[in-house]
């Protein structure tokens, strides 16, 4: 947007500039990604700090931290990250972590929540509302509240076999 060196999503949740400051954020977050593959996921967030210290809150850095807490169910920090994150820019993303988190712990009515103001959210042709679908299929599921998980997720399903495509595993 403008000269900020962030560009709005297409298809992914920002897109790097081509400013010093933004090549400094870009190299950042590649070696967060990198540390992540190699499991190192304490040494990622470390390497995401300066993003997210000293009054700046790259609400990037911040989603990618809440995601590997998650991973290794550091659910407090996980959430926080999301927020903060969430509090920078409204994006789809950080509302679906925190759902995931909220289902993890048994927070099903939570977790539906937030999925359906993430699916409000998404714009046409992103991913994001199917991610949400799916996150909140399960959570209805779950909660025991079947015939609503079935309507849910029984569109999923048939798009994706009408694309040739397999259901994501977590739907069959």
């Amino acid at each position: 947007v403008g000269g900020s060196g962030v560009d709005r999503p297409r298809g992914g949740f920002v897109q790097f500039g081509t400013n010093p400051q933004q090549s400094k954020r870009a190299e950042l977050l590649l070696e967060a990604r990198r540390l992540i593959n190699e499991r190192a996921p304490e040494k990622a967030i470390k390497a995401l700090q300066p993003l997210m210290t000293g009054g700046k809150n790259d609400p990037e850095a911040l989603y990618l931290a809440g995601v590997i807490c998650e991973s290794i169910m550091r659910f407090a920090d996980a959430a926080m990250y999301a927020k903060r994150s969430l509090d920078q820019l409204e994006h789809p993303e950080p509302l679906i972590l925190l759902a995931r988190i909220e289902r993890a712990q048994g927070k099903t009515d939570e977790a539906i929540r937030l999925c359906e103001r993430a699916e409000k959210m998404s714009r046409p042709g992103m991913p994001y509302a199917r991610f949400a679908q799916i996150v909140r299929g399960g959570s209805l599921e779950e909660a025991g509240r079947f015939d609503e998980a079935r309507k849910v997720i029984e569109p999923l399903i048939k798009e994706a076999e009408a694309s040739g495509q397999p259901a994501p595993p977590n739907l069959l």
